[in-house]
């Protein structure tokens, strides 16, 4: 039955080479006209828009209170209330209320000398004292609820207005908007600066491996064809680029290879007519290749069962990806091998040393170390508490909030929503929330909403509800979920905490979850790929062992190297383990019909490493060195992202090549050392 569909299939790659063609072409086109559609813009919206049901609080905090976005400008001077400083202050204050998406500008010099140090706008939040003796002060700009500019657009014109009263200290610029733009711009950096040395490393990885450029050039023209569709789509659909967006068609380009290069790999080590050749190539790859694909991609879809969507899209548009990989791999790539070089490649490669021969004590000793030095670190890991440990700390928005917030006030908003029955109880609670809120640590200040309602306009806050606004110091946001409900039991009420960059924060601590439930889902499809391969409980045990080991060294190495888990490196472990089953199916796929052919397990893994050793090492090599290069970008989550992945991918290979023959054979292989 599979003999035959693959004489069919053969046969129609090499009657039908125009329709194989014309489809790829078709997505390409689709694609291409859907790419400038796709846009890395208003990153923090996504993740805030996480979580529907406090999005809508959020939306009834900002038009009650009028205060829905801010932007902070901070400096310093020996004296806040001289002449020099009030001129300054209040040609800030015009230049900011100018800009049309500005509502209202607060200038804390003019409000002290109007309404005194001591009023509850001014004092902590845009007036303070450092200890070291010079006043910080700063211009509070809310902007407009419902406003068209882009966090790029804002941020830029705010830095122009600004210019032409610099001090000579410079000035300090913090904010939603501003942490949203830093995200955005990050992001766009991250994107440019890994996309052409990958497609330089890849292709001379490729042509490296496989001998002619005719022939390296097909699966990366594959990837590359299968990462313009998806982007594109994605373009199509309207779908925000975040940070995890950014790293997406990277990772396509990477994971893209595997199929495509076993392919090209198999057909230049068989010689014969086009059929012939095909009818080789297909009976050693397609079966595996499916398998493959099919793992990969349930492991990217496991991830989609978070509610997060950054994560969720990202999963979803990396599935499609490999899925469509494996469709090219076996239609456009096989159609364009016999034009790209002619019959008689070079044959497969089959002399190395074995692990059955050699170094089995060391093998088995060498990753039981590193499964124990994980075991004894893994509990060491933390999750990302804070979004300013996506920058390095000389990165201007790091600088920028470090210094106002160590000597002026936090930057965090956390928007306080109180809900109970309407009438003098709730006015109660909210004022008795006041101290207990303003005892936080990490929070600066914290007052009602109604002191802004005379500046603002915010509308009547609706009945049952009260509001009260804290702003916290981000680099110590507390436990959200502890603290809302230290405060309802505090308050006597039910009170919500909301707020965009407060989202991410408590999404942040959802992020375990998604990681458990990904792993998990992708552990059982690993085990059924391997039960159906192998249908042996021993081998079973033994292959799922050596998938295993490499995820959990780099969990170790993750804490080791004190990563912290953020949304990018929670999906590594899942995506690991997918490159880890790739060749690991390989392996058992010609390990199986080795013992088929009545060969000893021994003898059967000798000759399943022969015949995939070649395609498996020089694609991990290929891949790791692709994931190296997330290093270049200065966005910490991605260069993260990155690195663990290239050294999940060499463990990987390892594993497959030395430790999992050794668990497959067990004491067999000392017979075949004699």
């Amino acid at each position: 039955m599979t003999n035959r569909f693959i004489r069919r299939l053969a046969s129609s790659l090499v009657n039908h080479r125009a329709l194989y063609l014309l489809v790829p072409a078709i997505f390409l086109i689709i694609g291409l006209a859907g790419l400038p559609r796709f846009r890395m813009d208003n990153a923090l919206d996504v993740w805030a828009g996480a979580d529907p049901r406090m999005a809508a609080l959020q939306e009834e905090f900002a038009h009650a209170s009028g205060v829905d976005d801010f932007i902070l400008v901070a400096w310093s001077a020996p004296e806040a209330m001289a002449d020099e400083e009030i001129a300054r202050s209040t040609e800030v204050s015009k230049s900011l209320s100018g800009l049309p998406f500005v509502r209202q500008a607060f200038a804390g010099p003019v409000l002290a000398r109007l309404l005194g140090p001591e009023n509850a706008l001014v004092d902590g939040l845009l007036l303070r004292r450092d200890p070291q003796g010079n006043d910080w002060m700063a211009v509070l700009a809310l902007l407009e609820t419902d406003r068209d500019a882009t966090a790029a657009l804002v941020a830029a014109e705010v830095r122009q207005a600004l210019e032409p009263n610099r001090p000579p200290g410079g000035f300090r610029v913090g904010g939603p908007t501003i942490m949203n733009n830093a995200l955005d711009e990050a992001s766009n950096r991250a994107l440019g600066r890994i996309m052409p040395p990958l497609v330089l490393v890849i292709a001379l990885g490729l042509r490296i491996a496989l001998g002619l450029w005719r022939l390296a050039l097909l699966p990366l023209a594959s990837a590359l064809l299968v990462t313009g569709t998806v982007i594109g789509f994605l373009g199509w659909l309207g779908e925000p680029g975040n940070m995890l967006l950014s790293a997406l068609p990277a990772l396509l380009i990477i994971i893209s290879l595997a199929a495509s290069m076993h392919v090209v790999w198999h057909w230049r080590g068989h010689s014969g007519t086009r059929q012939q050749r095909l009818e080789a190539v297909l009976s050693r790859t397609l079966i595996p290749g499916s398998l493959c694909a099919l793992t990969t991609a349930l492991g990217l879809v496991s991830l989609s069962s978070s509610m997060i969507r950054p994560i969720f899209v990202f999963a979803l548009a990396g599935a499609a990806g490999v899925l469509l990989s494996f469709v090219l791999a076996f239609s456009l790539v096989p159609v364009l091998l016999p034009g790209a070089v002619r019959s008689g490649g070079p044959p497969v490669e089959r002399k190395h040393h074995s692990p059955l021969r050699r170094g089995r004590a060391l093998t088995l000793a060498l990753f039981g170390a590193a499964a124990l030095v994980s075991a004894l670190t893994v509990s060491d890991l933390k999750f990302l508490g804070s979004p300013l440990g996506f920058f390095p700390e000389d990165e201007v928005l790091a600088r920028d909030y470090r210094d106002i917030e160590q000597h002026l006030c936090g930057l965090t908003p956390v928007q306080v929503v109180l809900a109970g029955e309407e009438g003098a109880s709730l006015d109660q609670a909210a004022d008795r929330l006041l101290p207990t809120l303003r005892a936080v640590p990490g929070v600066d200040w914290a007052q009602r909403i109604g002191i802004w309602r005379p500046f603002t306009g915010g509308d009547t806050p609706s009945p049952g509800r009260r509001y009260l606004l804290a702003m916290c110091r981000t680099s110590s946001v507390p436990d959200l979920g502890k603290l809302e409900a230290e405060l309802g039991e505090a308050a006597g009420v039910d009170v919500h905490l909301v707020g965009a960059v407060a989202s991410i924060i408590r999404i942040q601590a959802r992020l375990l979850q998604t990681l458990l439930r990904s792993l998990g889902a992708m552990i059982t499809v690993v085990l059924l790929i391997f039960v159906i391969i192998l249908r042996q409980w021993r081998q079973v045990t033994a292959a799922a062992l050596a998938n295993l080991l490499p995820v959990w060294i780099v969990l170790g190495a993750m804490a080791l190297w004190k990563v912290p888990l953020d949304a990018a490196t929670v999906m590594v472990l899942s995506i690991a383990l997918g490159l880890a089953v790739d060749d690991t199916v390989h392996l058992l796929f010609h390990f199986r019909r080795s013992l088929a052919d009545a060969e000893a397990p021994d003898q059967a893994v000798e000759s399943a490493l022969a015949e995939v050793r070649g395609p498996v090492i020089r694609t991990s090599l290929i891949t790791a060195a692709g994931f190296v290069l997330f290093a270049l970008v200065d966005f910490l989550p991605i260069a993260r992202f990155g690195v663990l992945l290239a050294l999940a991918a060499l463990i990987a290979l390892a594993a497959d090549i030395y430790l999992l023959p050794v668990l497959l054979c067990g004491g067999r292989s000392r017979r075949a050392a004699k």
